[in-house]
């Protein structure tokens, strides 16, 4: 399976069946993960070969630095030690399904949870404790017992269980869900390859975001859900924003001086440090009240007011960078005039969290002039599980 180049010798990967981002094919792998894939090393003129093996078996090779890579993966604390992740290939939605017709409540307490042998949910249920049951061999087997009832919860990603009720021929409507936690499913690459081929990764990942369409976009039921939370919100601080807005005493910077802050901003955050600026913002009227304000709300993540020229004026906590009019967004509510904007969903490598962000504009109720952005992150996972725990 793959892609042959006869310049250099192939890329090893190991990987496993899981609809519907990866089937079997007659001759090679079907899905949009494979068709990335090609995509992927035909875009770097590298040559591949992608054989199936078990997961377990998969990890051990690549513990063992037997093959170059291995896919597809959940973050695994025990394979950074001796791999580097990609960014994610796949974000999967892990639910707990339950029959419709069972008084069960969302979520499972001791009652036991079915997941497929080996599979990242089943590796997660033991890892957290939860009762698991049986030996289950695929997606369809599950969808096959949870609607007998002969299991009370199945834990699975949406689009997989999905695809599985369409082969077993099983309602959705069968079925009810709650929303547990968004799962990204990366490729490792063995730190040996890694070594032999520096800025590999690099490639990878940006030629991955070309690739991969829509990985990360939010569905449509989770960007209403964070617009009505963020109009909610807005619309009840609005007035006291937009009163400290046009009483702010902004920096006396020209354009060029503000760049040349936000140069040395951005420095400032890649070193972990602060500049005066920093921490005049940090210490002002508007940070204070959004620190305060982002306190009673344990799903946002972080909260920030820029100003009609896109730089920051307020802020929780500091920002990446100081100048924001060059983002989405800004171009979005300021340049196009739009009525809100909401980014994909964002996943840090580190903390292993995803968050989305909800961008709507501060507007003078009489001129209607456009005289800042408000942008609130949701830690996504937070915000959605809570929900369905309410």
């Amino acid at each position: 399976m793959g892609l042959a180049f006869a310049a250099q010798p192939p890329v090893i990967l190991k990987t496993y069946i899981q609809p519907p981002y990866q089937m079997a094919g007659e001759t090679r792998l079907e899905g949009s993960v494979s068709d990335t894939l090609d995509c992927i090393f035909n875009t770097l003129h590298r040559p591949y070969k992608l054989t199936l093996g078990p997961r377990k078996r998969n990890r051990e090779l690549i513990k063992n630095g037997r093959i170059d890579g291995f896919l597809l993966s959940m973050p695994d604390h025990e394979l950074d030690r001796v791999a580097v992740a990609t960014d994610p290939i796949v974000l999967e939605r892990w639910k707990y399904f339950r029959s419709s017709f069972s008084a069960l409540p969302e979520l499972p307490g001791a009652h036991r949870v079915g997941a497929v042998l080996g599979s990242n949910e089943a590796i997660w249920l033991t890892q957290t404790g939860q009762a698991t049951a049986g030996s289950i061999p695929n997606v369809t087997s599950l969808v096959k017992l949870l609607n007998s009832e002969r299991i009370p919860y199945a834990l699975a990603d949406e689009k997989s269980l999905h695809a599985a009720v369409e082969e077993a021929h099983v309602s959705t409507v069968s079925f009810r869900s709650t929303f547990v936690k968004y799962v990204p499913l990366v490729a490792y690459f063995s730190n040996s390859f890694i070594l032999q081929n520096q800025g590999f990764i690099d490639q990878f990942n940006k030629t991955l975001n070309t690739c991969a369409q829509d990985i990360n976009a939010a569905t449509q039921s989770e960007k209403e859900d964070l617009l009505f939370r963020s109009e909610k919100f807005i619309g009840l601080h609005k007035d006291k924003l937009i009163e400290m807005l046009k009483g702010q005493v902004a920096p006396n910077l020209d354009i060029k001086q503000m760049y040349l802050q936000d140069a040395l901003w951005i420095k400032a955050v890649l070193n972990n440090e602060k500049t005066p600026l920093i921490e005049g913002v940090l210490a002002n009227d508007i940070s204070r009240y959004l620190h305060d304000v982002a306190l009673q709300f344990p799903e946002i993540t972080e909260i920030f007011l820029t100003n009609e020229k896109g730089f920051i004026v307020g802020m929780n906590k500091t920002t990446s960078d100081y100048w924001q009019g060059n983002e989405d967004a800004h171009l979005a509510l300021v340049n196009k005039g739009e009525a809100s904007y909401v980014s994909d969903i964002l996943f840090d490598h580190s903390t292993h969290k995803f968050q989305i962000q909800i961008s709507l504009p501060l507007k003078d109720k009489i001129s209607d002039q456009c005289l800042g952005i408000l942008t609130i992150g949701f830690d996504a996972s937070k915000a959605f599980f809570a929900q369905a725990k309410n």
